[in-house]
């Protein structure tokens, strides 16, 4: 007897695919913006050009914001999917991956705090949105 083409089964795998991609993509649009992060902040030092070292730190938060998309969705997903051997590995580097992605996005941003700096003689203002831990924070209030 040959199985039917859409079974249930089918359909899962397929699913599971399709999770396992959407870590590749959000890692592959993170590299993009650091790689132009990179790229603004050195010619903004080099051209000495304060102008494109703001674009710089302005665009910090989209990257952010990706690693921690990627965080939770591969959190999730060693929760939900429980992988094993090679989709183990996978999802664990890419929580590697996206955390040192990030930490390349906020290198750039330094770089182009350095070079405003550098050349105005002062220090941008900080006008990066903050991050709300405090929804995140356990209450420490006594519950009745």
């Amino acid at each position: 007897m040959e199985r039917q083409k859409d079974q249930p089964t089918d359909r899962i795998v397929k699913s599971y695919e399709e999770n396992l991609r959407r870590p590749r993509d959000l890692i592959a649009r993170m590299g993009d913006l650091a790689e132009r992060q990179v790229a603004d902040s050195a010619d903004a030092l080099v051209r000495r050009d304060s102008e494109p070292a703001g674009e710089v730190v302005c665009r910090d938060a989209p990257i952010d914001a990706l690693e921690r998309e990627v965080d939770a969705f591969c959190v999730r997903l060693l929760a939900l999917r429980q992988p094993m051997a090679g989709d183990l590995r996978f999802i664990i580097a890419a929580l590697e991956i996206s955390q040192d992605i990030e930490r390349i996005g906020d290198h750039a941003t330094n770089i182009a705090e350095t070079a405003h700096y550098a050349i105005n003689g002062a220090i941008l203002p900080d006008e990066r949105p903050k991050a709300d831990i405090s929804a995140d924070l356990p209450s420490t209030q006594a519950t009745a």
